[in-house]
């Protein structure tokens, strides 16, 4: 794992990945959580593209990558363990908490149990409610996902059949126990009625082909938000994070550290 660390975490140990520069005092920082059975190869190129501004961290949750143990069975418990990860990072500031898909429910769920914790959230292809998604469904007896089905369901209509292939290959190696719980702890997200108490400054993301979490998922966040802005991304589709990293990269180098802060600073 290249510039990766682990850090001991309430006696566990927790991978999690930087850019080139790692953590430096005084600079802004970003938190990056994956989707379901994701990992720190999901903002593997966020990082190296936010690194000469800001402190990316991308992590693995448990179960899966560089960080042992059984995995997360609830959003909750992914936003105590989120919340535990923040608190032990050598940090001088409170950073940015961004989320991927189930990820985004896990930022979500942070922002509302341990609000001190962060200081902005970056939503990406996700929704204040899971239940009802189709991928989401009990996959226990489900054959493994293939490229095609990623490049229908996963990506937009012009994304590079390659992408589609990678993204299957990562996939294929993460462990049945670990997607089944990710998926299990999405069918229980619902925070739709708690949204207008987070109080800090939200980014909201998301391909406006997405068919797994649609665009109308993020127009309800994004209301439901007191200090939220949309941004839909023209042809992408669920893995936007992928499909255009340099434009996500973009974005959420504006939100965490804004150009008005750089010439006050």
């Amino acid at each position: 794992m290249k510039n990766g660390f682990r850090l001991q975490v309430q006696g566990r140990a927790i991978g999690y990945e930087t850019g080139p520069r790692g953590i430096e005092p005084g600079r802004p920082t970003v938190v990056l959580l994956p989707g379901a059975g994701g990992s720190t190869l999901a903002w593997r190129v966020q990082l190296r593209l936010l690194d000469h501004r800001v402190n990316a961290l991308a992590v693995d949750p448990p179960g899966r990558g560089w960080t042992p143990g059984p995995p997360l069975t609830r959003i909750r418990d992914w936003a105590d363990w989120t919340a535990a990860l923040i608190a032990a990072l050598p940090l001088t500031n409170t950073p940015v908490l961004a989320g991927l898909s189930l990820g985004g429910a896990a930022a979500i769920e942070t922002a509302l149990v341990h609000p001190d914790r962060i200081s902005g959230l970056v939503l990406v292809s996700t929704g204040a409610r899971l239940a009802g998604n189709p991928v989401l469904a009990d996959r226990t007896d489900a054959p493994p996902i293939t490229a095609e089905r990623l490049a229908e369901w996963f990506f937009g209509p012009n994304a590079s059949p390659a992408l589609a292939r990678q993204s299957a290959a990562i996939l294929a190696g993460v462990p049945p126990e670990a997607m089944r719980a990710d998926l299990a702890a999405g069918r229980s997200f619902d925070r739709r009625a708690d949204l207008a108490r987070i109080r800090v400054p939200a980014l909201v993301l998301c391909g406006d082909r997405d068919r797994i979490t649609p665009p109308e998922m993020s127009r309800a966040l994004a209301d439901g938000l007191p200090r939220a802005r949309l941004v839909l991304l023209p042809g992408a589709g669920h893995m936007a994070v992928i499909e255009r990293a340099r434009d996500i990269g973009r974005l959420i180098l504006d939100f965490v550290d804004p150009p008005t802060r750089q010439i006050i600073s």
